[in-house]
Parts: C-alpha cells; sequence; structure tokens
C-alpha cells in the first residue's frame, strides 16, 4: 500500500501535466489558425484594393481618351459653325442634321457612354 501511495502522486503530476500540456497545445494551435486567417484576410483585402486602383486608372484613361475625342468634336463642331455661319444663322447650322449630330455627342453621358463602351470592347 505504501508503494502505491508513493506512485500515485507522481502518476497523478503527470497526467495533470499531459491534460494541461493538451490544453495549452490546441490553444496555441487555435491562435495560430486565427492569425493565418487573419493574414490571409488582410492579404485579399490588399488584392482587392490593387485590382480596385488598376481599375480605376484604366477608368481614367478611359475619359481621358473619351475626352479627347469629346474635345476633337468641339473643335469639329467650331469649324462646322464657323463654315456654316458664312451663310446661313448660328440657330440654323445648329438646327441642321449635321449640327444635331456633333451635339449629340457633346453631352456628359456621352463621356460615360464612351468609357462603357471601351470597358466593354477591352473585356471581350
Amino acid at each position: 500500500m505504501d508503494k502505491i501511495n508513493k506512485l500515485s502522486l507522481p502518476a497523478s503530476i503527470l497526467i495533470a501535466s499531459i491534460v494541461f500540456g493538451g490544453f495549452y497545445y490546441f490553444s496555441q494551435l487555435n491562435k495560430q489558425k486565427s492569425i493565418e486567417r487573419m493574414q490571409e484576410t488582410a492579404l485579399a483585402q490588399e488584392k482587392k484594393s490593387e485590382n480596385s486602383s488598376v481599375e480605376k486608372q484604366i477608368q481614367d484613361e478611359y475619359r481621358k481618351e473619351c475626352e479627347a475625342s469629346q474635345n476633337k468634336t468641339i473643335e469639329q463642331l467650331n469649324d462646322f459653325l464657323d463654315t456654316c455661319s458664312k451663310y446661313n444663322s448660328e440657330s440654323y447650322c445648329l438646327n441642321s442634321e449635321a449640327g444635331k449630330l456633333y451635339q449629340g455627342e457633346l453631352t456628359p453621358e456621352s463621356i460615360q457612354a464612351c468609357i462603357n463602351n471601351k470597358k466593354l470592347k477591352y473585356s471581350q
């Protein structure tokens, strides 16, 4: 009986150490997985941000191209009005078929439509 009492204390300490060690191990494992998930989320967010900035740059390029095209159209309209106004009134020139065609291309919506067309064209 004395032998059992001498062995029970070390056995109890060993079993308690294994149980507490297991709890500690699994809590550290859970903490590590949580940190990895946070890093993956941060990486995904960063990647999304990069894609968004690239998309914004592309949209800005499209906007510049469309605005340049519209500026060219404005120059053409002014040339048309100069030529047409020599022989007719300005209101006649603006209401003519050619004048209406130019005016249709000079709305703010026309720039957005141009950008959307470029997106569709280059995404295919």
